[in-house]
């Protein structure tokens, strides 16, 4: 998505951001159904402010699962914009 040090991370989304999941990463994303109202996705991304800025803007609809340690940078730089 931005190069660099990419890393494999999961997302939790709710099933009305398909459209921007699939706009963002393309129709090939792998993609699995949680339940009637979410989904995971698979992506390759370096965790990083454009990708976290990416996720900020659903307002909590997309949710970093895994890796812990991508999570954390996202909770790091809420705080950090709060602040």
């Amino acid at each position: 998505m931005y190069g660099g040090n990419e890393k494999t991370v999961i997302l939790l989304c709710d099933n009305e951001v398909m459209k921007n999941v699939i706009d963002k990463f393309g129709r090939n994303v792998k993609t699995e159904l949680v339940d009637v109202d979410h989904f995971k996705v698979t992506v390759e991304v370096e965790p990083s402010p454009p990708f976290f800025g990416w996720v900020f803007q659903f307002g909590g609809a997309i949710k970093v699962l895994a890796p812990i340690e991508t999570r954390k940078k996202l909770e790091n730089m809420a705080k950090i914009i709060a602040q």
